[in-house]
């Protein structure tokens, strides 16, 4: 099959140039976009889609990009596809992939997303994504990265403050008579992992809650990881601390099996917190008190984002931070200790 890097060869420029080309981008000199299509007609270049021409192309298709799809949360993945296809123009497909599953070669990463897609979101974890967003953004496709807060000012963002429900969090237990407190982290890396686990930590020390070194660990933001996890930790410690902070429902969901197995009530004997809100946190019993993260509305954004953009409409607001807040519920003891 012939690549845009056989192309490049031919006409004697970059791959970059020959993508630029191929999607009409008008910064590229018209002598030079001849060249490229001309080398294309006589490689019998054919993209292996069904492109409507070389020049100008509308494909009918949107692209969903998460980190990974293992460690994804199966709700959280769920419901932002559910959210983005809900807007999804009926003339559109829309096909959902995992970054971690693409080549590192950047040729043949262009040969891969280029011309497939009108407009891709990228639901990004770990700065790891950063060298696919780039190339997504140097390749003129229009593109709106959510879910992690990026650096570069000129690529659309739609971010969430976790802080916000954490440090609320953290407050509330101290309001409960909370004292001592443990964590089960996510996955190493993943850039919520890394930021709920600090500022949970750090408002922990600021508001003098002791965090229990023992009753800490890590999990995969799964339901299984989060109960291995808890065995893990009640096999470390014959005393809990008064309350459990987990990476996410999920975990929190896990953790409350494991304890149930071993007779410990929650939230007599231990109070249990959870993140994101997912649509199982309000049904388990008892229900989870968690941190809403507007994820819903955070994939409708980006959405709506997207559209505009496809539009060549304005955008007036490319860079949207939401807000998370606590939601209590039934999973941490009133005054508990005190």
């Amino acid at each position: 099959m012939v690549t845009i890097k056989d192309i490049a060869k031919a006409a004697n420029v970059s791959t970059m140039t020959v993508s630029r080309a191929l999607q009409g981008n008008k910064n590229i000199r018209q002598e030079t976009r001849e060249r490229v299509l001309q080398a294309a007609r006589n490689l019998h270049y054919i993209p292996n889609y069904n492109a409507k021409n070389l020049v100008m192309r509308q494909n009918d298709s949107i692209g969903l990009f998460f980190s990974s799809m293992v460690g994804t949360s199966e709700d959280f993945l769920g419901d932002l596809v559910s959210e983005v296809y809900r807007f999804l123009p009926k003339n559109y497909l829309l096909a959902v992939n995992s970054i971690d599953q693409l080549t590192s070669d950047k040729d043949h990463l262009m040969d891969s997303i280029f011309g497939r897609f009108d407009g891709i979101i990228v639901a990004t974890q770990s700065e790891r994504d950063d060298p696919f967003i780039e190339l997504i953004h140097e390749l003129k496709i229009p593109l709106v990265v959510m879910n992690r807060l990026l650096k570069n000012p000129a690529i659309c963002n739609i971010s969430i403050d976790e802080s916000l429900g954490i440090k609320e969090m953290v407050g509330y237990l101290k309001t409960q008579g909370i004292k001592t407190a443990g964590m089960i982290r996510g996955i190493p890396g993943f850039f919520s992992s890394e930021l709920r686990d600090r500022i949970f930590q750090e408002e922990c020390a600021r508001l003098e809650i002791q965090i229990t070194a023992t009753a800490t660990d890590t999990g995969k933001y799964t339901t299984s990881s989060g109960y291995h996890a808890m065995k893990r930790l009640l096999a470390a410690n014959d005393t809990l601390p008064d309350a459990l902070f987990c990476g996410n429902d999920d975990m929190a969901i896990g953790a409350a099996k494991a304890c149930a197995e071993q007779g410990i009530r929650i939230p007599a004997d231990l109070s249990l917190i959870g993140f994101d809100d997912t649509k199982y946190a309000r049904f388990f019993s008892p229900a989870l008190t968690t941190i809403h993260k507007p994820y819903r509305e955070m994939a409708k954004a980006a959405m709506k984002l997207l559209l505009a953009l496809l539009a060549n409409e304005t955008v007036a607001f490319p860079k949207q931070q939401l807000n998370s807040w606590l939601v209590i519920r039934d999973s941490v003891k009133e005054k508990a200790k005190a």
